[in-house]
């Protein structure tokens, strides 16, 4: 029984280094070392869906695509969230970090694509290059959390702003005398 407890941790120890959640969870249901649900289970057996996930056609199945990525997804990344859940790294969300300092801060703004509407950075900060300005609720919960934010910093602040047209926004953040020209830097993501 040793033996072949030691050579199931071995292989999980392989499979915890360089395999992806997926292994170790089918390794784990093949080897009782937790119990598996059948839902689970089932899951973990189904071939990974190969079409591209469509709204409008898939939304009753969305979990399938969710749990493809998950399983996918190597260990190294869980340990990495797992430590950000549990308050054990540099970072923190502007929900996060009311009330604290830092000597150095970094607030990365990025409206392009977000799914939610409570706030709308760009909006507020540059609503002329954005062509409409914010709902004055936006404005307020985007002003608030920007103070959070910003007020974080003891001596260093930065802040990464993405936008689709980063040239308009930087001359009208300079424009309306929120930073001046030397301040900001336009970088380009394109290769």
């Amino acid at each position: 029984m040793l033996k072949k407890a030691d050579a199931d941790v071995d292989e999980l120890a392989q499979l915890w280094a360089a395999g992806t959640v997926g292994d170790v969870l089918t390794f784990a249901g093949k080897k009782g070392l937790c119990p598996i649900s059948e839902r689970l289970e089932k899951t973990l057996k189904r071939a990974p869906r190969a079409e591209a996930y469509d709204e409008t056609q898939h939304s009753a199945d969305k979990g399938d695509w969710l749990a493809d990525e998950f399983f996918r997804m190597p260990l190294a990344e869980i340990d990495k969230y797992c430590d950000y859940l549990s308050d054990n790294t540099e970072f923190s969300t502007q929900h996060g970090v009311k009330g604290e300092e830092y000597p150095s801060v970094l607030v990365v703004l990025d409206d392009v694509g977000a799914a939610w509407t409570n706030y709308s950075f760009t909006k507020t900060l540059t609503p002329k290059t954005e062509g409409k300005e914010p709902t004055e609720r936006q404005q307020r919960l985007s002003n608030n959390l920007a103070y959070v934010c910003f007020s974080r910093a003891e001596t260093d602040l930065r802040i990464v702003m993405y936008t689709t047209n980063p040239q308009d926004a930087k001359a009208e953040l300079v424009e309306r005398k929120l930073l001046s020209d030397e301040q900001i830097e336009v970088l380009s993501l394109a290769g």
